[in-house]
């Protein structure tokens, strides 16, 4: 698997690793810092989630696992990340909870969703950001 194929089917989704994603809400000095996540290794592990709508072509979604699995990365699926509710990848609190659950587990270096969309923002009421930032904190990601 070469590099430019890996990233051409990617191409609607975006990669962020727990401690990128969110530097905070507070007015701080430490807010301004700019955040760079760890850089990956092979054996690493990337959770998987579907935070906003479907992918229609169901079986994209085990070629995206299988690619990232020969790079040489291990991949944890959300627990709702196949879900379908309408066309979104389950309800809003599923889809919250598969995000939530990947930054509390302390074996995710980096967090891979499916797809984007507009849907990402009806999740945002339920996302625990003290949680995210705690425990990126106590886990050296940001």
């Amino acid at each position: 698997m070469d590099r430019k194929y890996f990233l051409s089917l990617l191409g609607s989704v975006g990669i962020a690793t727990p401690g990128g994603l969110f530097t905070g809400s507070d007015t701080s000095s430490d807010s301004k810092k700019i955040i760079k996540p760890k850089k990956l290794s092979e054996g690493d592990t990337i959770g998987l989630i579907s935070p906003a709508s479907i992918i229609p072509e169901r079986g994209r979604y085990d070629e995206i696992q299988s690619t990232i699995e020969k790079l040489g990365f291990n991949v944890r699926l959300g627990e709702h990340a196949l879900e379908q509710t309408g066309y979104f990848a389950g309800n809003d609190k599923q889809r919250a909870a598969d995000l939530n659950a990947m930054f509390e587990d302390p074996e995710i270096d980096a967090i891979l969703p499916f797809r984007g969309g507009w849907g990402f923002n009806r999740i945002l009421k339920y996302i625990d950001f003290k949680a995210i930032k705690k425990n990126s904190e106590a886990l050296g990601r940001i």
